[in-house]
């Protein structure tokens, strides 16, 4: 008969692991390294704890993100935000941030048209901001990121 044990919860076996100090300055160097542009590892790094260690690897991929919308001309319309941010009426801010997030998809979408769609390759790594940066491409992880940012520059909540 097959053993039916339940096998131990992944996350749980994560938490016993505890990264030390020596760790934690080598997965900010890698980070900066493989993963992002513009960064530096903080100085206390090995002192911080497991949420401000994910806090700062999620805030500096964002960052990135931004520059690299920055740098390929993705924009979130100021006008268009302050008319959302102005209107009361929620049917008729809900179909403005629809039009908005419509507007986010198709500068996003715009890009993807010109990928060099000749060939097979793999995107496995074209979520992290330095190879889009690289590569002109992304994969889904990557548009996500970058209409994340559009979203949050539109003060819209994902």
């Amino acid at each position: 008969m097959a053993n039916l044990e339940q096998p131990e919860n992944i996350e749980s076996g994560i938490e016993k692991q505890k990264l030390t100090p020596e760790r934690k300055r080598t997965l900010g160097e890698n980070w900066i390294e493989m993963t992002i542009d513009n960064a530096t590892v903080p100085e206390n790094i090995d002192k911080m704890n497991d949420k401000n260690l994910k806090k700062w690897l999620f805030e500096s991929t964002m960052k990135d993100i931004g520059y690299l919308a920055d740098e390929w001309g993705l924009k979130a319309d100021k006008d268009f935000i302050e008319k959302i941010q102005k209107t009361e009426n929620l049917d008729e801010k809900s179909a403005f941030e629809l039009e908005y997030i419509k507007n986010v998809h198709a500068q996003v979408d715009n890009i993807v048209q010109n990928f060099d769609h000749s060939g097979r390759k793999s995107t496995k790594w074209d979520s992290w901001p330095k190879r889009i940066r690289e590569t002109k491409e992304f994969n889904c992880v990557g548009a996500t990121l970058l209409g994340i940012h559009l979203l949050e520059k539109g003060k819209l909540k994902r």
